[in-house]
């Protein structure tokens, strides 16, 4: 099957897909999503370069909800929340369950935002959206560019004339 191929990411990649994540993906998420998102990317393409990752809601409630404090206390994020959050993410394409359950937790395949549908969509609509790259030297009116002035005094001989004359 197509989606449980292995992609391995390198360093040299992860500027781009990072990128890609905070443009593409994270507009599309809720906050608890985007967490749950970044918490798996990084325990896996982050970490390892591999696209998979084992996990389970007790470990993924104790992983995110340990960012947020109440007090001295870290708050955990409720196992309800995280699971429907993780339902969300495999709604949306973002993950997908790809292995059987175990004390480990469920195997999960983390996509990355170009195979993502809903994030590939709004790239395509950015690129539509692009104005094209201006060229600060052709925008300039024609005579202020000095090979253009030149360029019209030989064409029209006034270069000539008035080296003649000097």
């Amino acid at each position: 099957m197509i989606d449980d191929i292995k992609i391995s990411t390198t360093a040299i990649d992860l500027p781009q897909i990072i990128k890609d994540i905070i443009d593409f993906l994270q507009p599309a998420l809720s906050p608890y999503e985007t967490v749950i998102y970044w918490y798996m990317f990084r325990d896996s393409i982050a970490e390892t370069g591999d696209n998979f990752t084992r996990g389970s809601v007790t470990r993924l409630s104790k992983g995110i909800g340990s960012k947020f404090k109440n007090g001295d206390q870290p708050v955990r994020a409720s196992d309800k929340a995280v699971g429907d959050n993780l339902r969300a993410l495999e709604e949306k394409g973002a993950i997908k369950k790809t292995g059987d359950t175990t004390r480990e937790g469920t195997l999960f395949r983390i996509f990355l935002p170009e195979e993502i549908e809903l994030c590939r969509q709004r790239m395509k609509s950015f690129q539509i959206e692009q104005l094209p790259t201006v060229d600060s030297r052709k925008e300039q009116a024609y005579y202020d560019i000095k090979e253009n002035r030149l360029k019209i005094l030989r064409e029209t001989n006034i270069f000539v004339i008035n080296v003649a004359n000097s």
